[in-house]
């Protein structure tokens, strides 16, 4: 089975605190033991996941340093944002 999470999910359903390759570890891990094979993290939609010299990255324009959930974009911008602050590609 082949999993494709889609390109807010990760980021909308956890917390900054586990923005850490750990937290990615732990991602993946979750579906060790399971009939999952293969994992996706979808980089995209209109706008990338991670710092692009080509692309507009998600945080772009959307204050990225406030953590707070800001209405259907919850963590999301923040917590990608915050990856790459940190040095962290979720997609390498």
């Amino acid at each position: 089975m082949i999993l494709n999470e889609d390109n807010c999910h990760f980021f909308y359903s956890r917390s900054p605190d586990q923005m850490t390759v750990p937290g990615l570890h732990a991602w993946v891990d979750q579906y060790a033991g399971t009939h999952v094979s293969k994992l996706f993290l979808c980089p995209n939609a209109r706008r990338v996941n991670y710092r692009s010299q080509v692309w507009d990255a998600i945080w772009d324009g959307n204050s990225p340093e406030d953590p707070s959930p800001r209405g259907e974009w919850g963590w999301w911008v923040h917590n990608a944002w915050l990856l790459d602050q940190r040095g962290i590609d979720p997609y390498a």
